[in-house]
């Protein structure tokens, strides 16, 4: 995925997360849709993904 689509897709759901450089972060403005800097998923996210066998 381009970089200049990452947040967007963030933003929207259709990614949980993605991986980038840290010069790259506020390039993207990828700190405005997450909650912390290690982008860190949604609550509901982590808590199906605990629930898998």
């Amino acid at each position: 995925m381009p970089p200049a689509q990452i947040t967007e897709a963030v933003a929207k759901g259709v990614v949980d997360g993605a991986m980038a450089t840290w010069e790259l972060v506020p390039a993207v403005k990828l700190q405005e849709v997450t909650r912390s800097p290690h982008g860190e998923a949604r609550p509901t996210r982590w808590r199906s993904l605990r629930t898998r066998s």
